[in-house]
């Protein structure tokens, strides 16, 4: 039995991947105009898929895309995808932007919080040649 959509549900227009099967059972891609969120663990190709997704709407479809890179650098990420053979450079002067987001390392973050706080508790009395006032 074939199921019929409901006229009172609105299908979301879908943006294609470029991923051969991928498209064919997902209706088409990925939803137009909403945040996909890719989850698995090291190694199960969420940069891969992303990388694909975002080559494929700038090169045959003209749309820009923007790659948020959490842990690697995009450098990194960058030279890692050279094997598929994508245009990412080239890409890079037109459509597809690289955003490096990595946190702060929390040891850093720590060393600049107490070394603020020296700065603010000993240079008030330091006056203005770095001694003591007399």
């Amino acid at each position: 039995m074939k199921s019929v959509p409901s006229p009172l549900v609105k299908v979301p227009a879908k943006a294609p991947t470029g991923i051969t099967g991928f498209d064919e059972i997902t209706g088409g891609g990925l939803p137009r105009g909403r945040t996909t969120l890719l989850v698995g663990g090291p190694g199960s190709g969420k940069t891969i898929l992303a990388l694909q997704f975002l080559v494929h709407g700038a090169r045959d479809c003209g749309e820009p895309g923007i790659f948020v890179a959490f842990e690697e650098s995009s450098r990194r990420i960058v030279a890692n995808a050279d094997g598929f053979g994508w245009p990412l450079e080239e890409l890079q002067q037109k459509d597809l932007f690289f955003l490096d987001a990595q946190p702060m390392s929390i040891w850093f973050s720590r060393v600049i919080s107490i070394w603020a706080g020296c700065w603010r508790h000993w240079m008030p009395r330091a006056g203005p040649w770095g001694r003591g006032a007399s």
